[in-house]
């Protein structure tokens, strides 16, 4: 299932990321992504539940932001995990433009969190 949480009090979008998200850097870094969003309205939330698993997770969809990965870069790395690895990876993709991110549990009970950049708008023909 897929809802839509676009434009949701304060209050009630700090208890989905608090239900959805275990306590720690994970949710740290969300709430800090979400609160440099100087445009609301163009904050799109989208929260993902398939009933009969464990998965539960959140998308935050930044790429009207027009913003890069650099710009975001400290706290991408939080919400990405602090490991050599990913400090690498954000510094390579440091120019791409920022897309979303998500976080939560997957099907199998296990914790992640995705980086989606570099996406960019392609005007074509209708067929």
């Amino acid at each position: 299932n897929y809802w839509r949480r676009d434009h949701l009090p304060d209050a009630q979008q700090d208890a989905l990321i608090d239900a959805v998200l275990p306590e720690g850097a994970r949710r740290d870094s969300l709430r800090a992504l979400l609160a440099r969003c100087t445009r609301p309205d163009l904050l799109h939330l989208l929260e993902v539940e398939e009933p009969g698993s464990p998965r539960r997770s959140l998308d935050v969809n930044l790429s009207d932001l027009d913003a890069t990965v650099g710009a975001h870069a400290a706290t991408l790395i939080e919400f990405l995990g602090t490991s050599e690895a990913v400090q690498r990876y954000v510094a390579r993709h440091a120019g791409d433009r920022l897309g979303h991110v998500a976080a939560g549990t997957t099907r199998d009970g296990r914790p992640f969190a995705t980086l989606y950049h570099g996406v960019h708008h392609v005007n074509g023909a209708l067929a």
